[in-house]
């Protein structure tokens, strides 16, 4: 099923797909926060070689199951394929937008 994605998420699921990292860090705030794998990655620098380095080891693509707002967040589930045990497996992205960047992704498997 294709889901309408609203700015900024369509650039951010295309760039990740894509592993193309100007156009992923062009998403976010300057100031913005990424918390994945028990991991916290602050401003583009660090969220630039967390995708990166996930990029390079994982090498996932992203199939959109659904987004809703949920608590002022917009939660986006996919099922991810990649190189890792247990692909494809279900995540979600919960992320807050402010003006029209992400300024706060958290990934969770649940």
């Amino acid at each position: 099923m294709k889901f309408k994605l609203p700015p900024p998420l369509d650039a951010f699921v295309a760039a990740k797909n894509a592993h193309n990292s100007a156009a992923f860090i062009a998403c976010f705030a300057a100031d913005a926060v990424v918390r994945d794998e028990q991991q916290t990655h602050t401003g583009r620098r660090a969220i630039q070689a967390w995708f990166e380095e996930a990029s390079r080891k994982y090498r996932t693509q992203l199939s959109v199951t659904g987004v809703e707002e949920r608590g002022g967040k917009t939660v986006l589930t996919a099922d991810v394929s990649g190189d890792f045990p247990g692909s494809p497996f279900p995540f979600q992205y919960h992320l807050t937008l402010k003006a029209g960047k992400i300024a706060a992704l958290d990934i969770t498997s649940d």
